[in-house]
């Protein structure tokens, strides 16, 4: 399908869904079907029958009933895909879930438990990693709490030192290869330690 793009329009979601039909192909099917309706059916017409004219609404009927539910479901799902928003609504020190930071997250859509969050700020006009977050639950407020399961200690000692705030966080829900990579370090790095002891 098309590309999706941040604007929420009708639009570009007519765009979003019919895009994938206005093809080659899309044009000789139909060109075939509308030449052979015209060579197939006399001048006359052609007759229909009570019981067919009644099977022909029923199906008709149902058709638009599906296409108009289809539709609207896919405007509610291409919304959600396009103007997921995620806020941080607290970022403190807590060891709730033995780790050091709780994160408390407002969110438009649904995220599991165990979903992966990345953590970025800008800084010097360049995207930078301040940890991974992982969703433990919903709290009564219907904000996500979660905890930290990796982090980068001086990202963490500037926002202790009040360099940026929680307001300045951003929230990814597509965890990039580097950040997997740097945690399956630390990770690694975490368990050699542990089993030296």
């Amino acid at each position: 399908m098309g590309n999706i793009k941040n604007e929420v329009s009708f639009p570009n979601y007519l765009k979003y869904i019919f895009d994938v039909f206005f093809k080659w192909w899309w044009a000789v099917i139909t060109g075939i079907a509308s030449i052979s309706s015209w060579i197939f059916i006399s001048n006359d017409g052609f007759y229909v029958n009570k019981l067919s004219a009644g099977l022909y609404v029923i199906i008709i009927l149902t058709s638009i009933f599906l296409a108009c539910s289809v539709f609207y479901q896919g405007w509610m799902l291409y919304k959600m895909k396009t103007i997921c928003k995620y806020s941080v609504e607290a970022f403190q020190k807590n060891n709730l879930y033995q780790t050091n930071y709780l994160i408390i997250i407002d969110s438009d859509t649904l995220l599991p438990n165990g979903t992966i969050l990345e953590l970025k700020r800008i800084a010097n006009n360049v995207e930078v990693l301040i940890g991974l977050c992982e969703i433990v639950e919903k709290n009564l407020d219907g904000n996500y709490q979660g905890k930290l399961i990796f982090s980068i200690a001086n990202q963490l000692r500037e926002y202790a030192e009040g360099l940026y705030h929680q307001k300045d966080i951003i929230i990814k829900n597509a965890v990039h290869k580097d950040s997997i990579e740097k945690y399956a370090i630390e990770y690694s790095e975490n368990e050699i330690k542990r089993l030296v002891k």
